[in-house]
């Protein structure tokens, strides 16, 4: 069993399969930003779907922070501000190692912002590209992040958006968990979620979030997990028929069971909690065996197959296959 995972670089986002709402918008420079109370805006750090990310310092404690700047061509549409309070007030409840702190939030003449704790370091994302994960390291964020949305589960938030551009990684390689705007807490109910609408980032969603994003409970997160955690293992993404990490890249079988407990569609069939999966994590790790042999070819079910293209079942062929170069359909 090799210890090293396999050097495997990002090439969906290469293939444009990512929706409109998650592609960048233009953020402006740092000078070109209103001023902000109490902030000195120094430098873009990244841009995502719905806003960008600045280097900062807080001037009355000489503190250096993030600063996310929403798009402000959303703050127009309605509930924009509802969601963006709700984000804000929903990151400030939550109080632990590897969840990014929330230090205040705002708006300035139409944009939106949200003060954050700054993490000097790469996201997931820019970690899987290297390839440079060991299997043990691999394991290890595994837990930390469990720890993370064990306790967001315990204090009522769901994050619905769990990826690994939301993962960011510390200079010591630590995990921190960002972005909760798709987050809504455990059995509420708003009108700034239209019933039927699905929220989260293709490929990382689970299938109730595909048919409801009302719901999705923080089972949902779990399933993004998997997804996660074979990512990790893999340096691919479980897409149509796939085979179990062991097989690719021959870590231990024993945390195949693992992974496709989290990956089942139904979810009364996955972990019930993030601290039933860690406990797995941690069984496998001193040696128990899983609960079920893994067959060397897995098959999602067709909504992974379609739903994230815009297309009709119809016009694919019966299984979408990761190969390691391109998704082929």
């Amino acid at each position: 069993m090799t210890n090293v995972l396999p050097h495997h670089p990002d090439r969906l986002l290469a293939l444009g399969l990512e929706s409109d709402v998650n592609r960048p918008w233009q953020a402006p420079a740092a000078e070109d930003l209103p001023v902000l109370p109490d902030l000195s805006v120094e430098s873009l750090l990244g841009v995502g779907g719905m806003g960008a990310v600045y280097r900062a310092r807080q001037m009355a404690i000489d503190r250096p922070v993030a600063v996310k700047i929403l798009d402000p061509q959303r703050s127009d549409r309605p509930g924009f501000a509802e969601r963006f309070a709700r984000e804000a007030k929903m990151m400030a409840r939550l109080d632990h190692p590897a969840i990014v702190h929330i230090h205040g939030f705002g708006s300035t003449d139409g944009w939106y912002w949200l003060v954050m704790e700054l993490i000097e370091g790469a996201t997931l994302r820019e970690a899987l590209r290297t390839g440079s994960q060991s299997l043990a390291e691999a394991l290890r964020l595994v837990g930390e992040l469990c720890a993370a949305l064990e306790h967001a589960h315990a204090a009522g938030v769901v994050h619905r958006d769990l990826k690994p551009e939301n993962i960011l990684l510390d200079e010591q390689g630590r995990p921190h968990v960002a972005d909760f705007g798709l987050a809504r807490l455990i059995g509420e109910r708003s009108d700034l979620t239209a019933t039927g609408a699905g929220c989260g980032t293709a490929f990382y969603m689970a299938p109730e979030q595909m048919t409801g994003a009302a719901g999705a409970d923080h089972r949902a997160d779990i399933f993004s997990l998997g997804v996660i955690i074979y990512e990790l293992l893999t340096g691919r993404l479980p897409l149509g028929r796939f085979t179990p990490a062991s097989q690719v890249c021959g870590i231990d079988p024993r945390l195949d069971a693992v992974v496709l407990r989290c990956l089942e569609h139904d979810p009364a069939r996955r972990w019930q909690s993030v601290s039933e999966l860690r406990a797995a994590v941690d069984g496998v790790a001193q040696g128990a065996a899983p609960q079920s042999p893994v067959a060397s070819e897995i098959e999602l079910p067709s909504w992974v197959r379609v739903a994230h293209f815009g297309r009709k079942t119809s016009s694919l062929k019966p299984w979408a296959l990761f190969d390691g170069t391109c998704a082929v359909l």
